[in-house]
């Protein structure tokens, strides 16, 4: 550019002029420098969502396969059941022997069962007597006496050691309670024994009927032994 003083020409980018050192307009004489643009940095491209993969789902069997199977199963079962049971079954030796067994258990049965006196455990039992009488309500009762040997180390009590029960037609008898003008106590039976001794014991029990025979039987109160004292008494 030419140096409005003195007409020299000057480069573009002087300031002052080279010949008379005049200031050169800067504005006018710098040329519009194009600008750089800066270079666009590439966006990194985020690749497109895809939705995670969903494992198999595992399809149900088909029950009726299952089914077939288990009744199949059953089926086998029952025709194996029918055929040994048709085999065992028409066996005379076998029934005779099952006739065999229920006869010996009902011998065993009553082998246990002491006809008016007997043992049980460590007491020796017996069933001496019976008697009518009435209660303290004025009906009708039998008194029945018992005979209780403690052979045990130890001193117990018949009512304690025993359970002694009277049956009518059946039925068990309920205990009841001696009258007034009567001597005997039923309390006696909760009265220890020293080992060794005997001593009798009366129980009094309230009648349904004076007709019917009354069964009469003492066990073991605890139930360890299977040995049972009887005796029946006819009424009439």
């Amino acid at each position: 550019m030419k140096c409005p003083s003195c007409g020299t020409e000057n480069g573009n980018n002087a300031v002052l002029c080279s010949s008379c050192g005049a200031a050169l307009p800067v504005g006018s004489a710098q040329q519009a420098v194009p600008q750089q643009t800066a270079p666009q940095q590439a966006v990194p491209q985020q690749p497109a969502y895809q939705a995670p993969m969903q494992p198999p789902v595992p399809q149900k069997k088909s029950r009726k396969k299952g089914c077939g199977i288990a009744a199949g199963i059953v089926a086998g079962i029952i025709v194996i059941a029918i055929i040994l049971g048709a085999v065992f079954g028409g066996n005379d030796n076998s029934s005779t022997d099952d006739g065999g067994n229920s006869a010996g258990t009902a011998q065993q049965e009553d082998s246990k069962k002491q006809q008016g006196s007997g043992t049980i455990g460590d007491f020796a039992i017996e069933i001496k007597d019976a008697k009518l009488t009435k209660d303290y309500l004025g009906d009708d009762a039998l008194q029945i006496t018992y005979s209780f040997t403690n052979n045990s180390d130890k001193a117990e009590s018949f009512g304690v050691a025993l359970s002694a029960k009277a049956y009518q037609d059946g039925v068990e008898l309920q205990s009841a309670i001696p009258s007034s003008s009567s001597d005997i106590s039923t309390w006696d039976q909760y009265n220890d024994v020293k080992p060794g001794v005997t001593t009798d014991v009366i129980i009094l029990y309230s009648l349904s009927n004076t007709t019917s025979n009354v069964e009469v039987e003492v066990i073991d109160w605890v139930g360890i032994h299977d040995e049972t004292v009887v005796k029946t008494f006819a009424l009439q």
